[in-house]
């Protein structure tokens, strides 16, 4: 029953408007996931829950569209890219519906990195779900996003070496070549959950 219930969250309510209001609305998570579905056990379903308390209170909250840090990017909600391609400018947004939003993006990203990263602890998965969702992992600069990374491949051939790790993800906090001092604050609590510390 339990692990139902984040699927349940994704389908009620998450799709209340789409870019184009005459397309046919995205299939629900529980579809597009049904081998994945059966996998989710009671620990998973707290990772995911763990992140996405974690990315709601460290992204905050708008109802409306702005500018992210790169003054370029139109965000709204908790600042990821689910809610603003269902959106248009000068729509509002609820705290639920951008939390759905939140839900489905940690959803997605937690199976990915669970099948490339099995070993991970469950702390440490919440730290890198945060990083993920709140970097731009330019396609133009890693072919596959995140999983062409130095740092994604620090964590899966070389994960003993600390050092390393925490210097490629403290280099996440640059915004146009540039260290953004509020972002670095993020990378170093990312950094706490992911080592325990």
């Amino acid at each position: 029953m339990i692990k139902y219930i984040l699927l349940l969250l994704l389908t009620t309510n998450a799709y209340a408007k789409t870019v184009d209001r005459h397309s046919k609305p995205p299939e629900p998570v529980k579809k597009q996931h049904k081998k994945t579905e059966q996998t989710i056990s009671k620990n998973d379903l707290m990772i995911i829950y763990g992140a996405t308390e974690l990315i709601t209170k460290l992204e905050g909250f708008t109802s409306v569209f702005i500018l992210d840090f790169d003054k370029k990017t139109q965000i709204i909600g908790h600042g990821d890219k689910i809610c603003a391609s269902r959106y248009n400018i000068g729509d509002t947004i609820t705290k639920k519906q951008a939390k759905n939003c939140v839900i489905e993006a940690v959803f997605n990203i937690f199976v990915k990195l669970k099948k490339e990263l099995p070993n991970l602890k469950s702390r440490q998965y919440v730290g890198l779900i945060d990083l993920i969702y709140n970097v731009n992992f330019n396609k133009n600069v890693y072919k596959n996003g995140f999983y062409s990374s130095r740092l994604f491949k620090l964590l899966k051939y070389n994960p003993q070496n600390k050092y390393r790790i925490i210097y490629e993800w403290q280099d996440c906090a640059k915004v146009n070549g540039k260290f953004e001092k509020s972002i670095l604050n993020r990378r170093n609590k990312e950094l706490k959950i992911f080592f325990g510390n």
